[in-house]
């Protein structure tokens, strides 16, 4: 089970829909598989449903779970693994791990080699560009409360692959 709508869509991308237990509330995407899942609150972690659904596995992020509601959902006898991203490669390496712990369907392969090659034509392309000619950019990816990335961040590298600066 993911607590995050980007781990959502990893696990429904890499795994067959029977092994993911529940969604967020917050999870959209893809909206035909997320509204079959029993929804989860997330702001704040209603463990008690949590512990009700007994997921073999719970995956977050750095930023979407905070450290107690971490620490709270080991306590309770959950496994729980935290995902840190700092560049894309990351992305790809969380998804790598989730097919490795996870049986994955069989169509997973070939989306993590798209995925991955395309990472690497970005990168190529990125590598040939001029600092002073890229245009400065803004992801704000939450209105209330305003989130906005800060340097040094997977969005930050994102945006260098798409040819920006943060």
């Amino acid at each position: 089970m993911g607590l995050s709508p980007a781990i959502t869509e990893m696990l429904f991308a890499l795994l067959p829909d029977s092994a993911i237990a529940a969604v967020s509330m917050q999870c959209n995407y893809p909206t035909a598989k997320v509204l079959r899942k029993p929804g989860l609150n997330t702001y704040p972690l209603d463990i008690e449903k949590l512990l009700v659904l007994k997921p073999d596995l719970i995956l977050t992020e750095t930023g979407i779970s905070s450290p107690a509601d971490v620490a709270r959902m080991e306590k309770a006898g959950l496994n729980v693994y935290v995902f840190h991203y700092q560049k894309v490669a990351d992305i790809l390496n969380a998804m790598d791990s989730i097919r490795t712990w996870i049986n994955p369907a069989p169509e997973s392969r070939f989306l993590m080699d798209s995925l991955k090659r395309e990472t690497r034509r970005l990168e190529e392309r990125s590598r040939k560009l001029n600092e002073n000619n890229r245009p400065s950019l803004l992801t704000i990816t939450w209105s209330d409360p305003i989130f906005a990335y800060g340097q040094d961040t997977w969005m930050s590298d994102k945006m260098r692959l798409a040819g920006g600066k943060n």
